[in-house]
C-alpha cells in the first residue's frame, strides 16, 4: 500500500510495523531540509529511496496532497493486548467506521498522553494510509491492538490492574469530573450510532458522561468525545 506525505512517510519507517520497499521523493526538493531527512532516514533503515519527477510520482499516488514525497509498504503488524502492561492509560474504542474519524482519534489520544488504541479486529489495510495521514503519523507509532472478542478483552485488561471506563450515560453514571482518572485506566467510546457494546460495558468499573451547560439531548461525535475526555484525564493528573 502507498502513504502520502511527509508526517505519513516519517511515522511508517520510525514506527517499525512495516516492511518499507521503497520511498520516492521529488527531485525538485533535494535541497528541502525534511527531504534530506528522509533520505537519511531511508539509508540508515536499508529502505531504497529515489528521486523522481512529480509527474512519476502522481501515477502512484490516489491523490496530489502527497506534497512530493510516498513510500510503499506492506500491512501492518498489530500488537498483543499483552504488551499493555505496564502502561497507565489506553483507550478502547469500538464503531468506528470512518477511518479519518480513528485517524483523528489516535492523534487526540496521544496528544493527551495515552499509550495504546484497541479496536475490534476488522480489515484496515483499504485505509490505513488515511488512518495513518489523518492521524498525523500516530497511529503507525502507537501500539494499537485488534480485539476478536471484547468480553475476553476485558477481562484481561482488568487482569493487567486497569480500572475500565466506560463513556456511557445511564443510572450508574457519574460526570467525569467526578470519576478517578488518576489511576492507570482504559478509557472506553463508542461511536454515536451504536455506542459500545455489552461485551465491554460488563467489565465498567464505573460509567461516565459529559455534563452539558445546556439542555441539549444529542451525543457528542466519538471524536470530540474522546477529545473533551481524554483531557480529564489530563486536567486530573495534573493536579
Amino acid at each position: 500500500m502507498i502513504f502520502e506525505g511527509a508526517l505519513s512517510v516519517k511515522a511508517v519507517i520510525q514506527g517499525k510495523k512495516r516492511e518499507v520497499t521503497y520511498v520516492w521523493a521529488d527531485k525538485n526538493k533535494k535541497s528541502e531540509r525534511d527531504f534530506q531527512y528522509i533520505q537519511r532516514l531511508c539509508e540508515s533503515h536499508g529502505i531504497p529511496f529515489f528521486w523522481k519527477l512529480r509527474e512519476e510520482i502522481d501515477t502512484v499516488a490516489s491523490g496530489k496532497t502527497h506534497g512530493g514525497v510516498i513510500a510503499s509498504a506492506s500491512e501492518r503488524r498489530f500488537d498483543n493486548i499483552d504488551n499493555i502492561k505496564g502502561m497507565d492509560f489506553v483507550l478502547l474504542v469500538e464503531g468506528i467506521e470512518d477511518p479519518f474519524n480513528l485517524g483523528y482519534i489516535f492523534r487526540t489520544a496521544a496528544a493527551a498522553g495515552a499509550q495504546a488504541v484497541i479496536t475490534r479486529s476488522r480489515d484496515w489495510s483499504f485505509s490505513e494510509s488515511v488512518i495513518c495521514k489523518s492521524s498525523a503519523g500516530v497511529s503507525e507509532r502507537m501500539l494499537w491492538v485488534l480485539s476478536e472478542d471484547f468480553d475476553q478483552t476485558g477481562a484481561k485488561i482488568k487482569e493487567l490492574g486497569f480500572k475500565i471506563f466506560c463513556a456511557l450515560r445511564d443510572d450508574s453514571a457519574i460526570e467525569m469530573s467526578s470519576a478517578d482518572l488518576n489511576q492507570p485506566l482504559c478509557l472506553c467510546i463508542g461511536g454515536e450510532m451504536r455506542g459500545l457494546s455489552k461485551a465491554i460495558i460488563q467489565h465498567s468499573h464505573q460509567n461516565i458522561y459529559i455534563a452539558y451547560p445546556t439542555d441539549t439531548k444529542v451525543a457528542l461525535p466519538a471524536a470530540q468525545a474522546t477529545a473533551v475526555l481524554c483531557f480529564e484525564v489530563v486536567r486530573q493528573r495534573k493536579k
